[in-house]
């Protein structure tokens, strides 16, 4: 190694164990176990666009391995009640799956064998819900296409899996931890493969009727749960009993003439918390255009769903760029076809969104989170073997800014 990269990499190891403590709170934590997940965007839509034989469809994978050893960042923020899982790592021939099969303890039966899936609609409605038996070092795959039996079509929703035991019994918590990945897909002459971030997230025994960090899920009465990836998402808002402050993030855009879809995760719906919510929140969100010259202009969009997605466009055309919902690769909740765009032939750059305070339970802590991304194509330099199609962008965490 030159001594110019190994400076570098010494710096980066440094960098990163001091980032170590804050990492929840400033970055997308993926790849890791959790012990429920949260699939931010699941669809599936045959002959999308109009076009026959271009579809799009979501396929997801969960493993749930049979142990995880102790290491600080993949269990102590998203698995912190069943790590290590069971017993440490043994070999295929060697390991007792009885522990997979359901116990009874104090009366309650501890369904430690299941996983539970329950899909919500872009308001958090929920819309279905079933589980799947699995083993230890189980990988267990989905096709929303085929789970949907061909309902639901060309919608947008989201999806999260829990352990059984832990909806049955909310005051034990999860019993295992589980990876995920999922793909926005089409086929069978597309070539669409795009990655869909998964967040990995706490489930400890419920002690509030609203997520908290130690326990991102919770089932109130018993029912359909409610999430906040706080271990693994971004953290959007300080509750202090102040309305104040806002949050901040840049997702990217795509080449010029290209649109551009930001799909977008919140906890909460605008218009829903209560006593707690923000009076005068509303469903506009400020946002700044910057392009690749540095010029920049200001807008409004509409967000105010769980589950939104906007798709922007340069050229402000309608129809020839698909932006719409019928013709679009995504369905956008919010369609901007007219903006503050200075050259359309220029619009290589960024958007940033100033998402203001919409809930506040004055905890003195964080208290909602997300997960922002977008579906893109760049250009980038001259020549060939310089270009991307449709490919995931996580967004740009700027963080929370107090009120001035």
């Amino acid at each position: 190694m030159k001594t110019r990269f190994r400076k570098l990499a010494i710096a980066s190891a440094i960098t990163a164990a001091m980032g170590g403590m804050s990492l929840p709170a400033h970055a997308i934590v993926t790849g890791i176990a959790g012990e429920a997940l949260l699939v931010p965007l699941v669809i599936w839509d045959d002959d999308r666009g109009g076009v026959a034989d271009v579809d799009l469809n979501t396929l997801i994978e969960i493993e749930v391995p049979a142990s995880i050893g102790w290491e600080g960042v993949a269990n102590t923020w998203t698995a912190k009640h069943s790590t290590p899982t069971f017993v440490p790592l043994k070999g295929v021939d060697d390991f007792n799956k009885d522990v997979f099969k359901p116990v009874v303890v104090g009366g309650n039966t501890r369904y430690v064998n299941k996983v539970h899936w329950f899909l919500y609609d872009e308001r958090s409605v929920e819309v279905a819900n079933d589980d799947f038996p699995v083993t230890p070092d189980d990988v267990y795959q989905i096709n929303f296409r085929d789970l949907m039996g061909g309902d639901l079509e060309g919608l947008p929703m989201y999806m999260v899996f829990v352990n059984e035991n832990s909806y049955q019994n909310p005051d034990q918590g999860a019993q295992f931890a589980m990876f995920g990945d999922a793909w926005l897909v089409n086929g069978p002459v597309g070539t669409l493969q795009v990655q869909i971030p998964v967040l990995p997230m706490n489930d400890g025994p419920d002690t509030t009727d609203y997520p908290v960090y130690e326990d991102n899920v919770v089932y109130p009465g018993g029912g359909y749960p409610d999430v906040s990836p706080f271990a693994s998402g971004n953290l959007l808002n300080y509750a202090d009993g102040v309305f104040q402050g806002v949050t901040v993030f840049d997702l990217p855009l795509s080449t010029p003439n290209a649109v551009t879809y930001h799909i977008m995760w919140r906890e909460t719906n605008l218009g829903d918390g209560g006593a707690n919510a923000n009076p005068n929140a509303s469903g506009w969100i400020d946002v700044e255009v910057y392009d690749s010259e540095e010029r920049a202009c200001s807008d409004k969009v509409w967000i105010d769903d769980e589950l939104s997605i906007i798709c922007w466009d340069p050229t402000n055309d309608y129809w020839t760029t698909q932006c719409g919902f019928e013709s679009g690769l995504l369905p956008a909740i919010t369609t901007k076809t007219e903006t503050c765009w200075t050259d359309e032939t220029n619009a290589n750059g960024f958007i940033s969104y100033r998402f203001g305070e919409w809930l506040d339970r004055g905890s003195q802590s964080p208290e909602t989170s997300g997960v922002m991304f977008a579906i893109m194509n760049r250009t980038i330099g001259a020549g060939t073997d310089n270009d991307f199609t449709e490919e995931m962008a996580l967004g740009r965490y700027r963080g929370w800014y107090p009120k001035k």
